[in-house]
């Protein structure tokens, strides 16, 4: 929940926000908010944390 609160609450006044989202419902729900990338991310697993990590250093290249 607090994180969800943080992405909002920045997203509002502009910031860029990559959301990791355990759910596929939450990347749903976050896909709608200005300036959020919400991309799947299950901490207790490492593989998906290193698949996470690799699509934020892509789209921060892409970005740049």
């Amino acid at each position: 929940m607090v994180g969800r609160l943080a992405t909002e609450y920045f997203s509002k006044r502009g910031v860029f926000v990559y959301a990791g989202c355990f759910t596929t419902q939450a990347i749903k729900e976050l896909k709608s908010l200005d300036n959020v990338y919400p991309i799947p991310l299950d901490v207790t697993d490492p593989e998906s944390v290193v698949q996470s990590f690799k699509i934020v250093e892509k789209d921060n290249l892409r970005r740049t």
